[in-house]
């Protein structure tokens, strides 16, 4: 009895996740945020990680976060280097999905860079 619960959390755990990854692409044509005095905020970023960025303090700028990100094509190493670069620590790569993460403060640079479509910050699939 308990392999087979075990077996349905696993399923649930993994529809939830590609669940997720399809609302990524969905939410690509979402329109953008605007901030401040009419200033456009990255269309990239979700609108939970826009209020982050707006409402960090300095000392919450420098701590890093768990995110999604969708990019144009299927990541290589040239582009895993250039978004290292960047700030982002990859964690893992499934096809133009991208799992890491990145620093508060660099969100908005990350969002810059041609290739990412999308950035959404991550959130655990079971309480702890």
């Amino acid at each position: 009895m308990t392999r087979l619960r075990n077996r349905r959390i696993i399923v649930v755990a993994g529809c939830a996740m590609w669940l997720r990854a399809v609302l990524v692409f969905v939410s690509i044509g979402a329109p953008s945020a605007v901030r401040g005095e009419g200033a456009m905020m990255s269309d990239k970023l979700d609108p939970n990680l826009t209020m982050l960025c707006e409402t960090a303090t300095a000392e919450e700028r420098g701590e890093a976060i768990g995110v999604l990100v969708a990019v144009s094509r299927p990541a290589d190493r040239e582009m895993l280097e250039a978004l290292a670069a960047r700030g982002f620590a990859v964690r893992s790569v499934i096809g133009t999905i991208l799992t890491g993460t990145v620093k508060i403060g660099i969100l908005e640079t990350l969002a810059e860079y041609p290739e990412i479509v999308k950035l959404e910050g991550s959130t655990p699939m079971q309480r702890e």
